[in-house]
């Protein structure tokens, strides 16, 4: 399975915790759990039920799985967003999926994360970003002080004058439209 999105806490944002995202796999739409499984205990050599893992949810659409949201096997605080093989569902119905788990966890989703990039398993290297629009997405995603450090780091600027341009920057984007 690839991954197309992590899921991740920002500056300001508590992190991800065991029960918030267990108890949304049980009451999201869109998500399931991974149901009782089969197995063998390595004692007795006798077929078991295993409990649905805790920690694995099913993206579903149609009835059908088209991916999972699960931990991150590192230990780290973030889930992997990965799109089931073999399906023919959309990538954009997984990511719009994983947008609104993130919502409702009150984290950022990343479809340009390093470990997506990784995933694609091709030459793609995204277009660099400029360090202005850098700063104002992460201004507009709710990500303040990453925005302000990142303006400041480019553009050798105290944080008065970032703070300053980017809300400049950010009412004159909004009035374009």
């Amino acid at each position: 399975m690839r991954i197309v999105a992590v899921l991740l806490s920002g500056a300001n944002q508590p992190g991800i915790t065991d029960s918030g995202w267990e108890s949304l796999i049980q009451t999201h739409p869109k998500l399931a759990d991974t149901g009782v499984r089969r197995g063998i205990n390595p004692f007795t050599k006798k077929s078991i039920e295993l409990p649905p893992r805790r920690d694995i949810g099913r993206v579903m659409e149609e009835g059908k799985q088209i991916g999972s949201i699960e931990w991150a096997q590192d230990g780290s605080n973030i889930l992997l967003v990965r799109q089931e093989e073999g399906t023919d569902a959309s990538r954009d119905a997984l990511v719009e999926v994983a947008r609104d788990v993130a919502t409702c966890l009150g984290v950022n989703c990343d479809i340009d994360h390093d470990l997506v990039r990784l995933s694609r398993g091709d030459d793609y290297v995204p277009p660099a970003e400029e360090p202005l629009e850098k700063a104002l997405r992460l201004w507009k995603s709710g990500d303040g002080e990453g925005a302000v450090a990142h303006y400041m780091a480019s553009f050798n600027v105290d944080l008065r004058t970032a703070v300053r341009d980017l809300k400049n920057f950010v009412a004159r984007a909004l009035s374009d439209g």
